[in-house]
């Protein structure tokens, strides 16, 4: 009997041990720390926890992905905490990027952000509206031509969007998603630029037709 305290001893030291031991493989595992996730939930101390993403991911590229779930904050808010914490030689590899509202868009075609390393690109407005986009983006443009390793691009809103006004490197996309109002003759300029395209979706009633 005299052994039993014993025994229980070295279970808890050698669940202890095993706990440490799985800490510093999450904490060394970086890849591990190269997808930061916000908006999901109501998250607190955003702050701390972006401080340790990009201190454990180095210099990997990474992916971000923001929607509107949070009743803390909202996802520009949140987009503007990633952009304070994010240190100057910071790499992104896909972003996804969820708002009600679409002029939240206007970021992401300015200056402020490297876009040059983005494989997949994701915009969606959960606000369905039908006026043009152009009015709602910097110099009624779109340019996409900063992207130059894009991949993938989803553009996920209902509101009218002009090809003359979209500036993008279709020849090198290989997955094209477009939510977007169109005419047809519209789509087909898209259509016939995106020669290397896998994959390309729209609900559009006019694109189902072609």
């Amino acid at each position: 009997m005299s052994s039993l305290p014993n025994l229980k001893r070295t279970a808890m030291q050698a669940s202890t041990g095993n706990l440490l031991r799985g800490r510093r493989l999450i904490i060394q595992a970086v890849l591990l720390w190269t997808c930061i996730v916000l908006g999901d939930r109501n998250e607190y101390d955003v702050i701390s926890y972006l401080l340790i993403v990009f201190e454990r991911a180095r210099e990997h590229p990474l992916s971000l992905s923001i929607t509107p779930n949070n009743d803390q904050q909202d996802p520009y808010g949140l987009l503007e905490d990633v952009m304070l914490m994010a240190p100057i030689e910071c790499k992104w590899r896909s972003i996804s990027y969820t708002s009600d509202k679409i002029e939240d868009f206007i970021f992401f075609f300015q200056d402020d952000l490297d876009v040059s390393h983005l494989e997949a690109f994701s915009l969606t407005c959960r606000k369905r509206g039908y006026g043009p986009t152009k009015r709602d983006l910097p110099e009624e443009v779109v340019d996409f031509q900063p992207f130059t390793k894009l991949r993938s691009l989803i553009l996920d809103f209902t509101q009218h969007l002009v090809p003359a006004k979209v500036f993008a490197l279709w020849d090198q996309l290989t997955d094209l998603t477009m939510t977007s109002r169109m005419y047809t003759d519209q789509c087909l300029i898209i259509l016939r630029q995106c020669v290397n395209r896998e994959k390309m979706l729209s609900p559009s009633s006019d694109l189902r037709r072609l």
